[in-house]
């Protein structure tokens, strides 16, 4: 019998460094007494950092818990338990990644490959903290971004990226993920806006989001609205 996954959702269920719990949802086409959803997490990996990669095998919950998930999100959840977990940051954007597996009747039905960084991102009035310490940042706007264009960025000083939130730049939080930077997104550019938001709001690069009003103002000005109207992941 096939079926296949229609949505993941990952939560930070702690970001106890000592021993972080990440639970990951996956709602599958259909559900019955024989679904089941395997995989890891591998990592720590930094673009920027020699590590030492350990697997952690993704397990169901502890009967303790029951079918508790995170809100609104029906499906099946399991966890990953990262010991010393090592968190994403501009200067050290560390990231877990690995598959996540579909079973039916004993057999893989679906694989999706997911890439997470475990972070907090917090803000106190007018400032950001990441992971609880105080980030200034310079921002730069842009449309897309390739590999030698987030080194010279980064290399620049840059920490935080513009980019409009519309189909043809969708690869910028992926970069902006493995590089270090974070991004706000532009709206008023896509008429699927909303779609893309979706898929872009679990990246450890996703800071917010801009209103339509901010199109025209510059990098500065739009970081200024951002950090007086903003909330992180929020329109």
């Amino acid at each position: 019998m096939k079926n296949r996954i229609r949505r993941i959702e990952v939560h930070d269920r702690s970001l106890d460094p000592l021993s972080a719990e990440v639970w990951i949802t996956v709602s599958p086409e259909y559900h019955t007494a024989t679904t089941e959803v395997r995989g890891r997490l591998v990592g720590p990996r930094c673009l920027y950092s020699s590590t030492i990669e350990v697997a952690y095998p993704l397990r169901p919950l502890p009967s303790s818990l029951g079918t508790l998930t995170p809100p609104h999100s029906p499906g099946l959840t399991v966890r990953a338990i990262i010991p010393e977990a090592s968190f994403w940051e501009p200067q050290c954007p560390f990231l877990y990644q690995g598959p996540i597996e579909l079973w039916q009747d004993g057999q893989r039905c679906d694989c999706v490959t997911i890439s997470h960084g475990l972070r907090l991102l917090q803000k106190k009035g007018r400032s950001l903290l990441v992971n609880g310490r105080p980030l200034a940042l310079r921002s730069h706007k842009i449309t897309a971004c390739s590999d030698k264009e987030a080194t010279q960025l980064r290399q620049t000083g840059y920490n935080l990226l513009i980019a409009p939130v519309a189909v043809n730049s969708l690869g910028v939080w992926e970069q902006a993920d493995r590089f270090g930077f974070l991004v706000l997104g532009q709206l008023g550019e896509d008429a699927d806006e909303l779609r893309w938001m979706e898929a872009l709001r679990p990246h450890a690069s996703c800071l917010g989001w801009l209103s339509a009003e901010c199109r025209t103002l510059s990098a500065e000005e739009a970081v200024d609205w951002y950090m007086t109207h903003g909330n992180p992941k929020s329109v």
